[in-house]
């Protein structure tokens, strides 16, 4: 079976000729996903986990981002996040994954995976100059550079955009995630709108659990 098929197979739409050479650890990346069991596991409408975090990946560089920040985005929810608790790989292994990504690329994941969004929304939205991420375990602030915080909110934005239509889930963090959509610049504003442009008129409530 060919890599290609390989791939096919499990249901990701990986495009190894055109993300290659990009970035030289784009395989090895899939491949840790899908050695981990991601493969079998649901993520939003009818798009496994695997699937999703590779799109968010494509997104990413198609919004013309480094390729830390794609590598992030492959990773965005790697150690679970405050809605997703799906998969989780343990903090244990930490230093594994920064040798896979990179330092820079596993910590903006890290802080993907550990924001308590309350708060980080309340910055986005306030448009404060405050530059902090409280863990939601452990009630840590880390203060963080600007382009982190970014970083960390482009991340945000783009990983939504991918599957708000599946998830059906239009109004979760509405102003919230416009505001970061504004603060990402241009190229999240236009995707955003490109996205919510197809938002139905009548819409689900968004679940309790999910804080928003």
């Amino acid at each position: 079976m060919s890599i290609g098929n390989r791939y096919e197979d499990l249901g990701i739409n990986v495009k190894l000729d055109e993300f290659s050479s990009f970035d030289p650890g784009y395989r090895d990346m899939v491949d840790f996903l899908v050695d981990l069991g991601t493969t079998g596991i649901t993520h939003s409408g009818t798009k496994g986990y695997l699937a999703h975090l590779v799109s968010v990946y494509h997104d990413l560089r198609r919004w013309q981002q480094p390729v830390y920040l794609c590598r992030a985005g492959m990773y965005h929810s790697i150690y679970g996040t405050q809605v997703f608790q799906g998969f989780k790989l343990g903090l244990d292994q930490r230093d594994e994954l920064k040798e896979l990504i990179g330092e820079e690329a596993e910590w903006i994941a890290f802080l993907n995976c550990f924001v308590q969004r309350q708060r980080f929304d309340e910055i986005i939205v306030s448009g404060s100059d405050e530059r902090v991420i409280e863990n939601r375990e452990t009630g840590d602030v880390y203060e963080v550079t600007d382009r982190a915080f970014r970083d960390l909110a482009t991340l945000h934005i783009c990983d939504w955009l991918e599957q708000v239509e599946r998830s059906t889930y239009w109004n979760y963090r509405k102003e919230a995630l416009r505001a970061m959509a504004e603060f990402s610049g241009d190229i999240a504003v236009e995707n955003y709108d490109r996205v919510f442009a197809r938002k139905p008129d009548i819409v689900p409530e968004t679940p309790p659990e999910w804080g928003g």
